[in-house]
């Protein structure tokens, strides 16, 4: 029966090739915080395109701001945290993925320093929360019906598909002179069923880095518009 099992999964995860287009990442319904950021007392629940909690500091001029210093990124073990079991090296490559992410993305708008200056923000990153995929499940739930079916009935009650990986991320924005806090946001996301996700544990998570990493420079580059 395992090896009925093995060469199914195998079969489908092979067909799929031909029809599965971009990888997803879908947000969570709700977040838990975790204390990184210390104070949550101004963060607010966020609109479309919009982390699940965010606040930005009125009467900020973000024009003004032509450098990033970007901290390394903290693995942060909140007591209901899942990340801890993740194996060490795990967690530092997650580590360093969600940092290379974010500073390649802010490069094409920011010369990125290390030391203070005046006009430079400084970002402070924390992985809260992360979780692989079990990857046969994902397969079977994503391409094999009834499973699919299953799939279904688990989104519908929790907003979350099935065996698929999970992250949050919390962040916070300061003026790198004054340390005042220019914003801050917490989010969750989770895989979204697609091929590529569906085949490697930690994919979710890296596609979940990957959208914070581009939507970080968007939403900057809206502020500084404004």
């Amino acid at each position: 029966m395992k090896h009925i099992l093995t060469a199914l999964v195998i079969m489908v995860a092979l067909f799929s090739l031909a029809i599965t287009g971009c990888a997803t990442t879908e947000q969570a319904r709700s977040v838990d915080t975790s204390g990184f950021l210390g104070d949550y007392s101004k963060l607010k629940p966020g609109e479309k395109n919009e982390a699940l909690l965010y606040w930005i500091s009125p009467g900020i001029d973000f024009k003004s701001y032509d450098k990033i210093v970007i901290d390394p990124v903290t693995i942060w073990r909140s007591e209901n945290s899942d990340i801890g079991e993740l194996p060490p090296e795990e967690q530092r490559n997650l580590q360093h993925y969600l940092y290379q992410a974010v500073k390649e993305a802010l490069a094409k708008d920011y010369t990125i320093v290390e030391t203070p200056e005046t006009g430079t923000m400084r970002i402070r990153l924390a992985l809260t929360e992360a979780a692989g995929s079990t990857v046969v499940g994902d397969i079977i739930t994503t391409y094999l019906p009834p499973a699919i079916l299953i799939n279904a009935v688990k989104r519908l009650s929790t907003g979350t598909s099935a065996f698929v990986g999970k992250a949050t991320v919390e962040l916070e924005i300061v003026d790198i002179v004054t340390n005042k806090r220019l914003a801050a946001a917490v989010d969750k996301r989770t895989g979204g069923k697609n091929y590529e996700g569906s085949l490697s544990t930690l994919a979710d998570v890296e596609q979940a880095c990957d959208y914070w990493a581009e939507r970080l420079r968007l939403r900057l580059e809206e502020l500084r518009n404004m």
